[in-house]
């Protein structure tokens, strides 16, 4: 409302950090469309607005909308302007001579990557991340970039390369008390042990990391957490309680307006109902689901 107010009166000076403040908060409660709206207004006001804040906090300011304007746009599934904002944003990092504001675009930049199956980019941004990280002296931004080397070193099938980061990072959680930490390194030692195929241990660290993230609201790792879950429950014939979490999964997602989310439970729901015999409904649900990930183009 502040914001508003400031808006139509002409003073952009005044809504534009009212417009953040209420941007990040809407985006802590998973409405990432409101926030998105938010940040697109006061990035939109932004040449004006920095005349009342000095140079460089005007700087840090800017990059930070940007860094949750992404964050936004990652839920919405948009990512038209998400590797454009993230290179703004290490481009103010460096005029600014600010490791943190460089490490979370570069790690957010190698999510990007990997979501688009280049993993060697993706690992070059994260260990660039995780490098700025540590010269910046602050563990918690090294939850990111220890997760998704984790993840790349998986995706390229090296088992050995994935379990040590992974147990770094769940050393980070310890060291630190992130719960992030906690939940992306269980969430990585649960695919291990699938792949492995020890099956009780591998849902016990999925069912580990779906009650952080879920405690934490954080809706796209609770989405991958839960649809691993999944698996589990199709792998061992528990179809019934699969089927049940894809449609919980699905259930939040459509909530929360997290197409990626609901992208993922749609998948699952249909291979669990194909073991189900309800193929009718397995084929219309498989093909919404083609259909969001062409939208998503993931």
């Amino acid at each position: 409302a502040l914001a508003w107010h400031f808006e139509q009166c002409g003073v952009p000076g005044k809504a534009y950090p009212y417009l953040v403040r209420a941007g990040r908060g809407l985006l802590q409660r998973s409405f990432a469309a409101e926030a998105r709206d938010c940040f697109d207004r006061a990035v939109a006001m932004e040449p004006d607005a920095r005349e009342a804040l000095t140079l460089d906090d005007a700087d840090a300011l800017l990059a930070e909308v940007l860094l949750l304007r992404v964050e936004a746009n990652e839920h919405l599934g948009i990512w038209t302007t998400v590797e454009r904002d993230l290179l703004r944003v290490i481009g103010i990092a460096r005029d600014l001579g600010d490791p943190r504001l460089e490490s979370r675009a570069a790690a957010a930049l190698g999510t990007r990557a990997r979501r688009g199956d280049d993993l060697v980019s993706a690992e070059r941004w994260h260990t660039d991340a995780l490098r700025l990280a540590e010269a910046a002296g602050d563990a918690a931004l090294k939850v990111m970039p220890l997760q998704g080397l984790g993840a790349s070193r998986w995706g390229q099938g090296d088992l050995e390369g994935a379990r040590r980061w992974w147990t770094e990072l769940l050393a980070v959680g310890d060291a630190t008390g992130d719960d992030r930490s906690l939940g992306y390194g269980a969430n990585g030692l649960g695919l291990l042990a699938l792949c492995r195929g020890q099956a009780a241990e591998a849902r016990r660290y999925f069912e580990q990391s779906a009650g952080v993230f879920e405690k934490l609201g954080l809706q796209s790792p609770l989405a991958m957490a839960r649809v691993n879950l999944c698996e589990i429950h199709h792998l061992t014939g528990n179809l019934r309680r699969g089927l049940e979490l894809a449609e919980r999964t699905c259930a939040v997602a459509r909530e929360t307006n997290h197409p990626l989310g609901l992208a993922r439970g749609r998948c699952y729901r249909a291979l669990l109902l194909v073991d189900l015999g309800r193929s009718v409904e397995a084929l219309e649900e498989s093909m919404a689901a083609v259909d969001l990930v062409r939208t998503l183009g993931d």
